[in-house]
Protein backbone atom coordinates (compact mmCIF):
# COMPACT_ATOMS: atom_id res chain seq x y z
CA UNK A 1 0.00 0.00 0.00
CA UNK A 2 1.17 3.34 -0.60
CA UNK A 3 0.89 6.54 0.97
CA UNK A 4 2.15 9.50 -1.19
CA UNK A 5 0.11 12.62 -0.97
CA UNK A 6 -0.16 15.11 -3.29
CA UNK A 7 1.49 18.07 -1.21
CA UNK A 8 1.75 20.58 -3.78
CA UNK A 9 0.16 21.09 -7.66
CA UNK A 10 2.39 20.56 -10.43
CA UNK A 11 4.16 23.53 -12.25
CA UNK A 12 1.38 23.12 -15.07
CA UNK A 13 -1.51 23.06 -12.63
CA UNK A 14 0.18 26.05 -10.18
CA UNK A 15 0.90 28.28 -14.03
CA UNK A 16 -2.83 27.66 -15.43
CA UNK A 17 -3.97 28.53 -11.81
CA UNK A 18 -1.82 31.36 -11.89
CA UNK A 19 -3.17 32.64 -15.24
CA UNK A 20 -6.28 32.68 -14.85
CA UNK A 21 -6.04 35.58 -11.96
CA UNK A 22 -4.01 37.61 -14.66
CA UNK A 23 -4.92 39.03 -18.10
CA UNK A 24 -1.25 37.98 -18.87
CA UNK A 25 2.12 37.41 -17.85
CA UNK A 26 5.64 37.03 -19.23
CA UNK A 27 7.68 33.69 -17.95
CA UNK A 28 9.95 35.89 -15.43
CA UNK A 29 6.79 37.12 -14.07
CA UNK A 30 5.16 33.84 -13.72
CA UNK A 31 8.59 32.38 -12.23
CA UNK A 32 8.96 34.93 -10.26
CA UNK A 33 5.11 34.57 -8.78
CA UNK A 34 5.29 31.13 -8.35
CA UNK A 35 8.90 30.63 -6.95
CA UNK A 36 10.33 28.54 -9.53
CA UNK A 37 13.40 28.64 -12.14
CA UNK A 38 12.85 30.59 -14.95
CA UNK A 39 13.92 27.42 -17.34
CA UNK A 40 10.74 25.75 -15.40
CA UNK A 41 8.64 27.99 -16.03
CA UNK A 42 9.43 28.66 -19.51
CA UNK A 43 9.46 25.00 -20.40
CA UNK A 44 5.96 24.27 -19.00
CA UNK A 45 4.36 27.13 -20.51
CA UNK A 46 5.78 25.88 -23.86
CA UNK A 47 4.19 22.80 -22.63
CA UNK A 48 0.79 23.99 -22.02
CA UNK A 49 1.17 25.86 -25.26
CA UNK A 50 1.17 22.93 -27.22
CA UNK A 51 -1.56 21.30 -25.37
CA UNK A 52 -3.96 24.41 -26.45
CA UNK A 53 -4.18 25.57 -22.96
CA UNK A 54 -3.13 29.10 -23.13
CA UNK A 55 -1.67 31.99 -26.12
CA UNK A 56 1.94 32.71 -26.75
CA UNK A 57 2.67 36.45 -27.62
CA UNK A 58 5.87 37.56 -27.93
CA UNK A 59 7.23 41.20 -27.22
CA UNK A 60 9.79 42.70 -28.73
CA UNK A 61 11.67 45.68 -26.50
CA UNK A 62 15.12 46.56 -28.79
CA UNK A 63 17.13 43.61 -28.67
CA UNK A 64 14.90 41.76 -26.20
CA UNK A 65 12.66 39.24 -27.00
CA UNK A 66 10.02 38.12 -23.42
CA UNK A 67 7.30 35.96 -24.42
CA UNK A 68 3.60 36.55 -22.81
CA UNK A 69 1.52 34.19 -21.79
CA UNK A 70 -2.43 34.05 -21.56
CA UNK A 71 -4.97 31.83 -20.89
CA UNK A 72 -7.14 30.72 -24.29
CA UNK A 73 -10.66 32.02 -24.47
CA UNK A 74 -13.47 29.18 -25.57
Amino acid sequence: MSFITKLKPTPKEAILKYLEGVEEASTKKIAKKLGMAWGTADINCRILKSEGKINKKTHYQGYRKSNIWSLKVD
